[in-house]
Protein backbone atom coordinates (compact mmCIF):
# COMPACT_ATOMS: atom_id res chain seq x y z
CA UNK A 1 0.00 0.00 0.00
CA UNK A 2 1.32 3.35 -0.91
CA UNK A 3 1.30 6.71 1.40
CA UNK A 4 1.02 10.35 0.86
CA UNK A 5 4.86 10.29 1.81
CA UNK A 6 5.40 7.36 -1.48
CA UNK A 7 3.20 9.41 -3.62
CA UNK A 8 5.34 12.41 -3.10
CA UNK A 9 8.38 10.25 -3.79
CA UNK A 10 7.44 8.97 -6.91
CA UNK A 11 6.69 12.34 -8.27
CA UNK A 12 9.96 13.65 -7.40
CA UNK A 13 12.01 10.94 -8.69
CA UNK A 14 10.18 11.17 -11.88
CA UNK A 15 9.39 15.18 -12.76
CA UNK A 16 11.88 16.99 -10.87
CA UNK A 17 15.36 17.65 -12.75
CA UNK A 18 17.09 17.55 -8.91
CA UNK A 19 16.40 13.80 -8.20
CA UNK A 20 19.35 13.05 -10.12
CA UNK A 21 17.55 10.11 -12.35
CA UNK A 22 17.81 12.27 -15.13
CA UNK A 23 21.40 12.11 -16.09
CA UNK A 24 23.12 9.04 -16.81
CA UNK A 25 25.45 10.23 -19.52
CA UNK A 26 25.83 12.25 -21.93
CA UNK A 27 23.77 10.52 -24.60
CA UNK A 28 21.38 9.29 -21.87
CA UNK A 29 19.81 12.50 -20.37
CA UNK A 30 16.89 14.56 -19.97
CA UNK A 31 14.98 17.54 -18.12
CA UNK A 32 13.67 14.39 -15.90
CA UNK A 33 12.83 11.39 -15.30
CA UNK A 34 9.63 10.93 -17.32
CA UNK A 35 10.84 12.31 -20.41
CA UNK A 36 14.38 9.94 -20.55
CA UNK A 37 12.08 6.90 -20.15
CA UNK A 38 9.56 7.47 -22.42
CA UNK A 39 12.38 9.15 -25.07
CA UNK A 40 15.68 6.50 -24.50
CA UNK A 41 16.02 2.96 -24.02
CA UNK A 42 17.65 2.67 -20.18
CA UNK A 43 19.55 0.00 -19.18
CA UNK A 44 19.03 -0.53 -15.12
CA UNK A 45 23.03 -1.84 -15.65
CA UNK A 46 23.70 2.04 -17.25
CA UNK A 47 22.73 3.62 -13.66
CA UNK A 48 25.49 4.43 -11.12
CA UNK A 49 25.02 3.02 -7.60
CA UNK A 50 23.36 5.84 -6.04
CA UNK A 51 20.64 6.07 -8.87
CA UNK A 52 19.97 2.68 -8.44
CA UNK A 53 18.57 3.15 -5.16
CA UNK A 54 16.04 5.25 -6.37
CA UNK A 55 15.10 3.06 -9.02
CA UNK A 56 14.91 -0.09 -7.02
CA UNK A 57 12.19 2.65 -5.02
CA UNK A 58 10.14 2.98 -7.94
CA UNK A 59 10.38 -0.42 -8.83
CA UNK A 60 9.31 -2.07 -5.50
CA UNK A 61 6.78 0.60 -5.59
CA UNK A 62 5.10 -1.10 -9.00
CA UNK A 63 5.97 2.19 -11.20
CA UNK A 64 9.36 0.70 -12.73
CA UNK A 65 9.85 -2.43 -14.31
CA UNK A 66 12.70 -4.00 -16.08
CA UNK A 67 12.24 -5.48 -19.38
CA UNK A 68 15.24 -7.49 -20.55
CA UNK A 69 17.53 -4.65 -18.72
CA UNK A 70 15.59 -1.97 -20.48
CA UNK A 71 13.88 0.48 -17.30
CA UNK A 72 9.93 0.98 -18.71
CA UNK A 73 7.00 2.68 -16.40
CA UNK A 74 4.67 -0.20 -15.78
CA UNK A 75 1.07 2.00 -16.77
CA UNK A 76 2.45 4.50 -19.62
CA UNK A 77 -0.77 6.45 -19.39
CA UNK A 78 -0.92 6.17 -15.55
CA UNK A 79 2.00 8.36 -15.89
CA UNK A 80 0.91 10.95 -18.36
CA UNK A 81 -2.05 11.52 -16.23
CA UNK A 82 0.42 11.96 -13.25
CA UNK A 83 2.67 14.49 -15.47
CA UNK A 84 -0.67 16.31 -15.94
CA UNK A 85 -1.68 16.78 -12.60
CA UNK A 86 2.28 17.67 -11.31
CA UNK A 87 2.75 20.15 -14.20
CA UNK A 88 -0.58 21.69 -12.69
CA UNK A 89 0.68 22.25 -9.49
Amino acid sequence: MTNNSDIQTVQFFIFSDQSGLNYVNDSLQADNLFQLLTTKDVKYSDLDDHQKVRIDKLINLGVITKVKEILKFNNQAQMVVLKIFNDVE
